[in-house]
């Protein structure tokens, strides 16, 4: 009769709490999802920008991140920073894997954005999807990033603390509430279950209330249901939440559940989302500067218009990258190295001619 019960018990378990069983170590989904989660850097102005996280969700080389993170790029300029195989916690060193991107989508009312990585890499890393609807209060949290005055690719955990529906009047804008550590420089990063799932897109923390009084371990990130949907609506690429635990895309094959297609007619006609449809490095500039077609502004549908703030909102504020002087210190360093470089080999070209001649 024990052995009957045992083994019921333990067919239970199996059925009910699957996801419990693929649960990893902190460290195990380090090294699973890091090498998927990247430095994003937006210039803002010659010689000036700010910097974030986001994280790749399909080899050929599409990251997610929020919008507040690449919004106004200077003439569309987006660099991003892959993990390297060891992190040294030199700059020169750890950001050495570099590559340029461009606005492929954006939605400000979501906060969400989609960067094309230009020739991105063989075997690229990707961040699978979660099924955030699955996600209960208490369920323990992890979160890779690059906070401000911290290492990059950091990694804190934690648990959710609570949910929120429609966050800041945005209908569809739901988001989780975590105590997991989030700092300015993880906006756009994920938030990951005990799997090594991305369950949600890190964008806002609390701080400070109304009254002066700290706040600690209030911060918030948009769920992953709510991400995959737009993903879809954009028709950009199209991603859905992964059954297995996260890890690397393989030796360049393409995972399930991901699938890329020209945007539909109705999909152009929305508004709310805009998609790439000019060369890489057009112009994507703020203000009254030219940008690329299919590039206009954002139109909010009406129904869709953000209500007036609540009064908690006065205390929140959203995940805001933040200028990494050092950071740009070496990409201008680089930038001239490559400059000197270029010189060398066109001399070297004309030496050559001229001996030939």
């Amino acid at each position: 009769m024990r052995k009957v019960i045992a083994t019921a018990a333990v067919c239970w378990v199996l059925f009910l709490a699957p996801d419990k069983l693929q649960a990893a170590s902190p460290a195990q989904v380090f090294r699973q999802v890091a090498p998927a989660v990247v430095v994003v850097y937006v210039e803002t102005a010659p010689g000036r920008g700010r910097a974030g996280t986001g994280s790749v969700i399909s080899p050929d080389g599409y990251v997610l991140t929020n919008a507040h993170v690449v919004k106004d790029a200077y003439r569309g300029r987006i660099t991003l920073f892959l993990k390297p195989r060891h992190l040294t916690g030199v700059l020169s060193l750890d950001l050495s894997r570099r590559h340029e991107g461009r606005l492929a989508a954006m939605d400000e009312a979501l906060d969400l954005a989609l960067i094309k990585m230009n020739a991105p890499p063989p075997g690229l890393a990707v961040v699978r999807f979660g099924d955030s609807s699955q996600v209960e209060v208490g369920d323990a949290v992890l979160v890779i990033g690059h906070p401000e005055q911290g290492g990059l690719w950091s990694l804190t955990r934690g648990i959710i603390s609570a949910r929120r529906s429609n966050y800041g009047g945005v209908r569809g804008k739901d988001v989780f509430q975590t105590d997991a550590g989030i700092n300015r420089g993880n906006s756009g990063g994920p938030l990951l279950d005990s799997s090594g799932k991305m369950v949600g897109i890190n964008a806002m923390i609390a701080r400070k209330a109304a009254d002066g009084l700290t706040i600690t371990d209030v911060n918030f990130a948009i769920q992953s249901q709510v991400a995959l949907k737009w993903l879809g609506k954009t028709g950009v690429v199209r991603v859905s939440a992964a059954a297995g635990p996260a890890g690397s895309g393989g030796h360049g094959e393409k995972p399930a559940g991901i699938a890329r297609h020209s945007p539909p007619p109705e999909i152009a006609k929305e508004g709310r989302v805009r998609t790439e449809s000019g060369p890489a490095g057009a112009d994507t500039g703020a203000g009254g500067e030219s940008r690329a077609p299919g590039k206009e502004a954002l139109e909010k549908k009406p129904e869709e218009a953000p209500a007036k703030k609540p009064v908690e909102k006065k205390i929140l504020t959203r995940l805001r990258p933040y200028k990494m002087d050092e950071l740009e210190r070496e990409i201008r360093e680089m930038e001239d190295f490559m400059q000197e470089m270029r010189g060398i080999m066109d001399e070297y070209k004309h030496r050559s001619q001229r001996r030939m001649q």
